[in-house]
Parts: C-alpha cells; sequence; structure tokens
C-alpha cells in the first residue's frame, strides 16, 4: 500500500499529517475503491468527535465486504 500523507521531506509529511491533507494518488488511486477511500478519510479526521467510532467502522461497507472475503477465503 501506500501512504495517504505525502511530501518530498519529512518536515512536508508531517506538516500533511497534522493539517490532515491526505493525496491518494492518481497513479494508484484507481486501484483503491471510493469506499476504501471515504473509510480512511473518515478515520483520518483531526477532530476525534468527528471521527468513526470503532462500532461505525466495524459496520463500513467497505470493511464488512473485506471481512466476508477473507472469512469465506474468496478471491478477487
Amino acid at each position: 500500500g501506500y501512504p495517504p500523507f505525502s511530501g518530498d521531506t519529512l518536515g512536508e509529511i508531517l506538516s500533511a499529517v497534522c493539517a490532515v491533507t491526505m493525496s491518494f494518488q492518481e497513479e494508484y488511486g484507481s486501484e483503491v475503491s471510493k469506499e476504501a477511500m471515504d473509510f480512511i478519510s473518515n478515520l483520518l479526521v483531526l477532530e476525534p468527535s468527528h471521527r468513526l467510532t470503532a462500532e461505525e467502522a466495524l459496520e463500513s461497507p467497505w470493511l464488512c465486504v473485506c471481512l466476508f472475503l477473507l472469512f469465506f477465503h474468496v478471491d478477487i
């Protein structure tokens, strides 16, 4: 996988993390579903009260599909 925060220097990366400025790189973005990007975006929210709770995360459509595929050993 690729990190959602990017930069040319450690300082740029740390600034992106602190500002919650994510980038899903276009060259890899087509491999990442909208549901996966939404899931990640909703977890990486600066304000804790606005983040997904553990219960909400477990109910995420993306995670439910992943768990189903993992549980039933489905290859995609």
